[in-house]
């Protein structure tokens, strides 16, 4: 958990995947599969880093973290441990690296512990696509930190002030998922999830959406950011 978040965060249950590490590593799978469509790697860091009003996108995370290490997570999470493992049948493939991370992970491989670098100087320079694009990147990072943070909230892992804490910490993020999700409306946020959803299971790849969510939007009720006495 170390080699993804510096602080780990003790949950209130038992489960592969963890919590703010579970969400990092969503989101650096998303800009892997971003950057495998076609997508420019300036355009995605730039996504990245205004999705959550961050400091870097999850190209440039997954350069710090190392290759290695998040491949090594993602075939952790990806992998079935029995018939019974109930985090492999909510996400089952979701978490599973594309071909773009195996090919690179290869070069890494040749070329040693430096291996190639999502952001280089070249690509850092390189000027964004337009906004339109952008914002529709923007809306793809939102939907998967909405629906893993509701996850793990479903989960009974951590409250939901807990995780909102915990990701702005951890992530140096000005807004956290949940409070993302009241500013931009949960009918909302639910759709995003959606269009996620169905733009996942075009390309074969699961997309879990929260009952939790969808019982709070039937609710008409916002997340409750402050912890009850």
């Amino acid at each position: 958990m170390k080699k993804l978040i510096s602080e780990p965060v003790p949950l209130h249950g038992e489960r592969k995947g963890g919590a703010v590490n579970l969400i990092l590593s969503a989101l650096m799978l998303e800009a892997a599969r971003m950057v495998e469509e076609g997508h420019d790697a300036a355009s995605v860091e730039q996504a990245g880093k205004a999705a959550f009003g961050g400091n870097q996108g999850f190209l440039a995370w997954m350069d710090d973290v190392g290759l290695m290490n998040t491949v090594k997570f993602l075939f952790f999470l990806s992998r079935k441990k029995n018939k019974n493992d109930s985090f492999y049948q909510k996400y089952h493939n979701f978490f599973s690296p594309p071909d773009i991370l195996k090919k690179r992970l290869a070069q890494t491989a040749e070329a040693g512990k430096q291996g190639p670098k999502w952001m280089t100087p070249e690509e850092t320079q390189k000027t964004p696509s337009d906004a339109l694009v952008i914002n529709m990147l923007i809306k793809r990072f939102q939907a998967v930190a909405f629906m893993a943070a509701a996850e793990i909230v479903e989960e009974n892992l951590l409250t939901v002030p807990e995780l909102e804490k915990a990701c702005r910490k951890a992530f140096q993020w000005k807004e956290g998922p949940f409070s993302l999700m009241n500013q931009t409306g949960l009918p909302e946020s639910l759709n995003m999830i959606t269009e996620k959803m169905e733009l996942s299971h075009r390309q074969e790849i699961n997309f879990p959406v929260p009952q939790l969510l969808i019982d709070r939007v039937h609710e008409n009720k916002f997340w409750n950011l402050e912890e009850e006495e």
